[in-house]
């Protein structure tokens, strides 16, 4: 794919721009980025998911640190990079985000509030519709009585029942994502709460859909070229994992980038540090000077390193 050659496409794609039923609040986000940075602090984030989320497939438990969690925050620290993450994984093996919400208890009174942004993982096990879409209105709902209240992102992948039928399928156009991507009310149980509570989200089926090779059979375990697996149908191996942490590290940029330029004022927190004075204005060339290129161009050694199959 040459999706790595043009970030801005990239992005486009992973948000899924061309959905206009999609209309994500970013205002907090963008606010708690640009707080880390002026208080010069590592954004903290907190990753929920199942095992898919763990490693299974890629890097069970991290040990090699290949996991999407670890290769987002190694990504933080490239040389110039003006936004440092510090991410914790979360991901309990065999659960939905039904399950989950309780590790939030931990975080909700700590003294120092030491989270910024929980990303959920969590579409694999999100077949059963009711549950899933209850759990997500109730994760938002319970986030509003938090004293500082964490941003939101939604990590979309493909359910589990979808990985059935997409491997399943005896024909290219069974397999292609594309069809997937396109209908994701149908399938996904995150999508309308998504799309009815704003919350950000990021798509890897509109990922796949740009990906070449995307309906030819691959040697993977489920012969998607786009799910590369060496197990089970859905335990996805490392440069999915890889693609992930690409597509995050370069919305969070992007978003930080947004509210540095000044491009909305509502993201500049009332309560700037003390330490700031007035001829250090926020400007794009003081504080938040970057380039969303710099992280995905082929001209530097950073590159976009994934590759999720022996044919895409």
């Amino acid at each position: 794919s040459d999706m790595y050659k043009h970030p801005n496409e990239f992005l486009k794609i992973a948000t899924r721009s061309w959905d206009d039923g999609l209309k994500p609040n970013t205002l907090a986000l963008k606010r708690l980025l640009i707080q880390a940075s002026l208080q010069q602090r590592p954004f903290r984030v907190i990753a929920l998911g199942p095992s898919t989320t763990i490693g299974k497939g890629c890097d069970w438990y991290g040990q090699q640190k290949l996991r999407w969690t670890e290769m987002l925050e190694r990504l933080s620290y490239f040389d110039g990079t003006p936004l440092h993450l510090k991410v914790k994984n979360e991901a309990r093996q065999a659960t939905a985000l039904s399950q989950q919400l309780g590790v939030l208890d931990s975080y909700k009174n700590l003294i120092n509030n030491s989270l910024d942004l929980i990303i959920v993982d969590y579409t694999v096990t999100a077949d059963e519709f009711v549950s899933q879409r209850r759990a997500a209105r109730t994760l938002v709902a319970g986030l509003r009585s938090w004293k500082k209240v964490p941003a939101i992102l939604f990590f979309e992948m493909f359910s589990g029942m979808t990985i059935k039928t997409l491997s399943s399928s005896k024909s290219q156009v069974g397999r292609d994502p594309c069809m997937v991507a396109k209908n994701m009310s149908a399938w996904d149980a995150f999508y309308n709460p998504i799309k009815e509570l704003a919350i950000p989200m990021l798509s890897y089926p509109d990922i796949a859909c740009a990906l070449p090779n995307r309906t030819m059979k691959s040697q993977s375990m489920n012969r998607l070229a786009y799910l590369f697996t060496r197990e089970e149908a859905h335990h996805h191996g490392c440069g999915v994992h890889s693609i992930q942490a690409h597509a995050i590290h370069l919305y969070l940029s992007h978003l930080l980038r947004e509210a540095c330029l000044g491009h909305d004022m509502q993201t500049m927190p009332a309560d700037l540090p003390r330490n700031i004075s007035s001829e250090h204005a926020l400007t794009g060339s003081d504080l938040c000077a970057m380039s969303v290129v710099t992280y995905l161009s082929h001209f530097t050694k950073n590159g976009f390193p994934a590759r999720i199959g022996n044919m895409s």
